[in-house]
């Protein structure tokens, strides 16, 4: 299949240029959008050569590579950083040190500098957060661009109030050399970070849309398809295409390929051939790989229904006996909905704000093509 997203890249030089001034300037900014609509791509692809290219140290950090343990994730980035500068001497921004540092690695709580000796690391996670911090400026004579992305697994643990202060009290301390980008795909938890009264990190950055790729995309895409065939795309059509992939470009793009392949497809056909259930697909296996309780639950949350009601309960109960053939029972327990919910919440497939939602638009017509969207 043809890999449209990287041979058909398309560059946001004006909105990377501001977001790179805004570092240069120190300044922090909350940057929340849903998933898959291109975050990650703008942040590692363009932001980062810019930022560089600008004589500033960018240290990408993906909060998300360890769920259960954000600040360790936080922390490694760090440390990868930290280790690029000390064992790379001659690299651009990096101090000059007394004695030349051959290996860099972390065991327990310290630092090993080789020749330099070793640097004890605090116990508490947020301590050592600012340790790292504290010595990545120390090691580097450039100014640093902190790139969070997925920020709100922060939130999503125990701890987070903590984590959040610590944060907070050591960017505070290092504001004159340290930018930060908080980029998150749950709008809503990202939002609260910042801009609830309560919470440690209240008002701590500039909390703004993220850009979603729109008609100028579009255009980009139309000019290459062009190209490419020596067809005209409909852009009318593939701007409404792009809307109800919400945004993301890389199901759109496998649709414009699916054309581009094939010229009898028009966007309808390619979109159904792409949904079907026999399509090997990331919402054809996320669906197989539910249970079948975890299943109806989705159904009934992307339909709109609230899933622990009584009639949802009991519809669950008759959907499971129609399955095993058995008499059904009058309705399924609350904590077995409780269970499927926070599993499906788990795995990235719902999320709560008013109420529960499903977070993927492309998983939404996934199910609804596939006649799964249950209304009682």
């Amino acid at each position: 299949m043809l890999d449209l997203g990287s041979q058909w890249h398309f560059e946001r030089p004006k909105l990377v240029a501001g977001l790179a001034q805004r570092l240069e300037q120190h300044q922090r900014i909350a940057m929340f959008g849903p998933r898959q609509t291109g975050k990650t791509t703008l942040l590692r692809s363009e932001l980062i050569p810019e930022l560089e290219r600008r004589g500033l140290l960018p240290v990408y950090v993906e909060c998300w590579a360890d769920r259960k343990d954000p600040i360790a994730s936080i922390n490694h980035a760090l440390t990868k950083a930290l280790e690029g500068i000390l064992l790379s001497p001659g690299k651009r921004g990096a101090r000059a040190a007394k004695t030349p540092v051959k290996k860099v690695s972390i065991a327990g709580f310290a630092v090993d500098l080789g020749d330099l000796g070793v640097r004890t690391l605090p116990d508490s996670p947020t301590l050592r957060f600012d340790a790292l911090l504290t010595m990545l400026l120390e090691a580097s004579s450039q100014n640093v661009a902190l790139l969070f992305d997925e920020f709100q697994a922060i939130a999503e643990v125990d701890t987070a109030d903590n984590m959040s202060a610590g944060l907070r009290a050591a960017l505070t301390q290092a504001s004159d050399r340290v930018g930060a980008v908080f980029s998150g795909s749950n709008e809503a938890a990202l939002l609260r970070m910042f801009s609830s009264s309560r919470a440690p990190l209240f008002q701590f950055a500039v909390a703004e849309p993220y850009h979603l790729l729109r008609e100028d995309f579009v255009g980009h895409v139309a000019a290459k398809f062009a190209a490419a065939t020596q067809r005209d795309l409909n852009q009318v059509m593939a701007m409404n295409l792009l809307e109800r992939c919400g945004h993301q470009p890389a199901p759109f793009l496998q649709v414009i390929g699916a054309m581009l392949s094939d010229p009898r497809l028009n966007h309808e056909d390619a979109l159904k051939s792409m949904l079907s259930p026999k399509a090997r697909t990331l919402w054809a296996a996320a669906w197989a790989d539910l249970t079948h309780t975890q299943q109806l639950t989705l159904r009934l949350v992307a339909a709109g229904e609230p899933p622990t009601s009584s009639a949802s309960r009991e519809w669950i109960a008759s959907q499971m006996a129609t399955v095993s053939g058995s008499m059904p029972a009058q309705a399924i327990a609350s904590s077995t909905v409780d269970r499927a919910l926070k599993s499906l919440q788990a795995k990235g497939l719902i999320a709560k704000s008013q109420g529960w939602e499903v977070v993927d638009p492309m998983m939404l017509l996934w199910l609804d093509q596939n006649g799964l969207t249950h209304r009682l």
